[in-house]
């Protein structure tokens, strides 16, 4: 509405009746403009007659001193001479009067749009004209959003460029392999190079070893059990080309080149494999028996670092030492080598596209197999998810040849206990001997899965490696030997002296992944 501030007042027109003094404003501001009408002032319809207006009862209602003379008119033109309101006194009373209002409801308006949840509030200029302005909520939301907007362009455009490179790690694996190793990315997003272990029926596998080494192992008919879960057969099954190494986001990885994680606890090593994602699991015994037998279908046992960084029987088969200021075969340096290191001799089937490092290095946890007061626990097949209370008990017993420790002897029951029932620590006497020579009792009875999992020897068994058992509370094995056992690591060093809460430098894992 426009203000008029002059010495006489015409905003908007008047309706006016004969003989009434009340008159109606339209388009009038005369109580609230910037000088209001006052009562004093005189209004007039022609600059004629005069009346003097005695009450401003609103903007658009004022009261005549007496009756209006003139002819009842709508929408006329009028004046107000400011006779009180036109004062130089009343001029800044009302000027102050309208800027302080001003500001108070600039104020007022500012309170409630630095307030205000919604999106915009209207705020009054110095003109009196009001224009919607967005609230400092709104706008941290318009910030936010456009942060999260950003973080996730951000993070689509890296996990598309991940995605490219493990992409071309993965096919460039699988072309330098023709398909025998691949890359899998588990749940942590680290990156897993694995060796396909294709499906075999036990007698084939063990023909292949009679025609090469002339040893028959006697490992039965029928599709291997390692290739059997829960009385399912599957196509094969992927394993850790390489001993499991640290990995990002809590996790593990399987690369080469690397340390070996070790200080990890038999559970601990379970856990990390089976959080990698589905299918997901500990190397468990009896797939180490499977690499082991199909590595010998096709050459000869494997060498390894068994040696500080050497294979003790070709010492000029070396891997990467983690220190290098120690010379391979230098025993101040005790510790592993870096995994997938050594030559292809040092992998299950002599080529490097095979499994490395199942010879020394580090003790590798192995799942699916415990010794529980000298007696062997375990699936009769691959079967992971199977609780350890499920796990059936078999007529193997590692039995002592002296009351004192000495020898393990397979056996139908346990004469010589190295220690008290229930007793899982590691005083006591303990038991130890080459695996392939380990002798049989009287009333043992020969047993097939014994045999596939590398428990019971064949005659000539061709494992190498010791066999180490306390046959006393519970033991949970590791397999292959460490960098300082020489002749005592092999495919047949199995270590039973430990109890699932063993930790130490000389312990590692490996994992396997059921194909999805």
């Amino acid at each position: 509405m426009t203000a008029s501030a002059g010495a006489w007042y015409r905003v908007g027109t008047v309706n006016v009746t004969n003989s009434q003094q009340a008159v109606t404003g339209v388009g009038t501001n005369w109580q609230n403009d910037v000088i209001s009408i006052a009562v004093g002032d005189i209004f007039t319809r022609d600059a004629k007659t005069w009346y003097e207006v005695t009450a401003v009862n609103s903007d658009t209602s004022i009261t005549l001193d007496r009756d209006y003379e003139g002819g009842t008119e709508n929408a006329a033109n009028y004046a107000i001479v400011r006779n009180t309101s036109g004062t130089i006194l009343t001029r800044i009373a009302g000027q102050i009067s309208v800027q302080f209002n001003q500001k108070q409801l600039f104020l007022d308006e500012l309170r409630t749009w630095l307030n205000s949840n919604n999106a915009t509030e209207e705020l009054t200029d110095s003109h009196g004209l009001k224009q919607a302005i967005k609230t400092p909520h709104q706008m941290i939301d318009d910030a936010e959003q456009a942060a999260s907007t950003a973080r996730s362009e951000w993070n689509a455009a890296r996990d598309a460029v991940e995605t490219r490179a493990q992409t071309a790690y993965r096919e460039a694996v699988e072309a330098a392999s023709s398909g025998k190793n691949t890359v899998k990315y588990d749940a942590q997003g680290n990156p897993n190079v694995m060796v396909w272990i294709p499906k075999f029926n036990s007698e084939d596998v063990n023909q292949a070893i009679i025609d090469r080494h002339g040893v028959d192992l006697q490992l039965g008919t029928g599709v291997f059990p390692a290739f059997i879960k829960n009385g399912v057969q599957m196509r094969g099954f992927w394993y850790a080309k390489y001993i499991a190494s640290a990995g990002e986001n809590g996790g593990c990885s399987v690369i080469s080149g690397v340390q070996p994680r070790t200080y990890v606890n038999y559970d601990t090593a379970k856990s990390l494999c089976t959080n990698k994602g589905t299918g997901w699991h500990l190397s468990a015994n009896i797939e180490w028996l499977a690499v082991a037998y199909l590595g010998l279908a096709f050459g000869d046992q494997p060498r390894g670092d068994t040696n500080y960084g050497r294979a003790y029987d070709a010492k000029h088969e070396v891997a990467t030492r983690a220190s290098a200021a120690y010379a391979p075969g230098d025993t101040g340096h005790s510790a592993p080598s870096y995994t997938g290191t050594g030559p292809a001799s040092w992998s299950h089937d002599g080529t490097q596209f095979g499994v490395f490092d199942m010879v020394g290095n580090v003790w590798e946890w192995q799942d699916q197999l415990k010794l529980q007061e000298g007696q062997i626990f375990a699936p009769l097949d691959n079967n992971p998810d199977m609780p350890e209370s499920d796990w059936p008990a078999h007529e193997c017993y590692f039995d002592s040849s002296g009351s004192s420790g000495g020898s393990v002897v397979l056996n139908s029951q346990i004469t010589n206990q190295g220690g008290d029932i229930g007793d899982n620590g590691s005083g006591n006497f303990s038991n130890s001997n080459t695996w392939r020579t380990m002798s049989k009792g009287s009333s043992y009875v020969e047993n097939l899965l014994m045999r596939q999992m590398g428990i019971e020897p064949a005659d000539g068994a061709l494992f190498n490696g010791t066999l180490y058992s306390r046959n006393f509370g519970e033991r949970v094995p590791s397999r292959g030997g460490r960098w300082r056992n020489t002749s005592a690591a092999g495919l047949g060093a199995l270590y039973f002296h430990n109890d699932r809460a063993r930790a130490g430098s000389s312990f590692g894992f490996r994992p396997a992944l059921f194909e999805s």
